[in-house]
């Protein structure tokens, strides 16, 4: 009984041994009992990369962006389908003039802190984020403004 279960024993460590030589698992699968693997994730283009998601639902689905408000979104766009975005870009005047040629208008452009304020058409966010100066195009953030409530107390 003792020479059966070395004989057991040395069997199993030779089967070890030779699963450890082939870099494999000790223990053995079949294909069926393998786990579906996962579907690649697509890549997003660099560009794509660069722009808010918010912005790219209103690119990709043209009733996002209609004119008017859109509570759930909140961006600032107008009737004629351009959109007030912040933009992170080493700002030059290289920059805001290619935003000029984009048809859009800089509001507001601050070097020191490498933020550009503009109104761009939805359909030239991209033109734009192509460029290696620019890091990032998100809309606008409008400041929220604590307003007394009617049944306050005013002075």
């Amino acid at each position: 009984m003792r020479t059966a279960l070395i004989r057991r024993s040395g069997a199993l460590a030779l089967a070890l041994l030779a699963a450890a030589s082939l870099n494999l698992p000790w223990y053995a699968r079949s294909e069926e009992s393998q786990p579906p693997t996962a579907a690649p994730r697509k890549q997003v283009p660099l560009v794509r990369q660069k722009i808010d998601s918010s912005l790219l639902a209103a690119i990709s689905n043209p009733s996002v962006a209609a004119p008017g408000p859109r509570p759930s979104l909140r961006l600032p766009i107008d009737d004629s389908r351009r959109v007030l975005v912040d933009i992170k870009a080493d700002v030059s005047e290289e920059l805001l003039s290619r935003i000029r040629e984009l048809g859009g208008s800089v509001v507001s452009a601050f070097p020191q802190h490498r933020q550009v304020r503009a109104r761009l058409p939805l359909a030239k966010l991209e033109d734009l984020a192509a460029r290696s100066d620019v890091t990032f195009i998100r809309p606008a953030e409008e400041p929220i403004l604590n307003e007394p409530s009617s049944g306050s107390i005013q002075n």
